[in-house]
């Protein structure tokens, strides 16, 4: 059986219609885990965004900086687990969240409790990743890479949910979430100096994207895509005429 860094070369060194979208992207979860990454590359049909993820990958396994990475990650996993010690424990996780829970938490909109329970599912996942390094401790580091890299993706995505859910005031407008097609677990408040940053880098781009090949291409494509996402999420209101230009030049609408 190859290995996985085999099964990545050999999907890159693939021509761009002969990529099985299918294979492509199970083969990336099962390197990095992101089920919600997954589900979108399905829907989308997304080749040059799986490549793209698949050649950020295999990059750094390709590369003796991924050692000095992945031990700076380790420090900070680390940091995490010192800060949440429930994570030794499948019951002190459960009475963690328990004790999280407001006392007026029925009287909250649903997308605020939401958050609270997402965090018993976040936790319980947290929980797994950490006893899954602990087996792994004579793993080459970048066999320990995406586990490193889901944990603390999660522990940001942890602390957002606990900061939306403790700071709602009752009566008071639901911010709403933007949700990253890069990063799709960190919560941030969508603000008008993004959403004009996201608009003047797909317009600067539109017309470049033309004169690219190859992974030069795709690197764009997927950080134009990025910026298509967040308009989207955010709601910043994307012209009809707009959308068919992104989508004749690649990008998934």
């Amino acid at each position: 059986m190859e290995d996985l860094t085999s099964e990545i070369k050999r999907i890159l060194e693939l021509p761009l219609e002969k990529v099985d979208i299918d294979k492509a992207a199970l083969l990336l979860l099962r390197i990095n885990r992101n089920k919600i990454m997954y589900s979108n590359l399905i829907r989308r049909r997304s080749v040059e965004k799986v490549l793209y993820e698949l050649r950020k990958h295999y990059d750094f396994r390709m590369q003796n900086e991924a050692l000095k990475k992945t031990a700076q990650m380790e420090i900070k996993v680390a940091e995490v687990v010192k800060k949440i010690p429930e994570l030794n424990s499948s019951k002190a996780t459960e009475e963690k969240v328990e004790k999280g829970r407001r006392q007026d938490h029925d009287s909250l909109p649903e997308e605020i409790q939401a958050y609270y329970l997402e965090n018993f599912n976040i936790l319980r996942r947290m929980r797994k990743l950490h006893e899954q390094l602990k087996l792994m401790n004579n793993d080459r580091p970048c066999d320990r890479y995406p586990y490193l890299c889901e944990l603390l993706d999660l522990d940001t995505q942890l602390r957002g949910n606990w900061h939306y859910y403790d700071s709602y005031v009752i009566g008071t407008p639901v911010v709403k979430k933007e949700t990253s097609f890069e990063n799709e677990k960190v919560p941030e408040t969508a603000n008008p100096k993004k959403v004009s940053a996201a608009r003047k880098y797909l317009s600067d781009n539109k017309k470049k994207i033309s004169t690219l090949e190859g992974a030069e291409r795709e690197e764009l494509i997927a950080k134009m895509q990025t910026r298509l996402d967040y308009l989207i999420s955010s709601e910043a209101g994307i012209s009809e005429t707009q959308m068919n230009e992104f989508k004749e030049i690649g990008l998934n609408v």
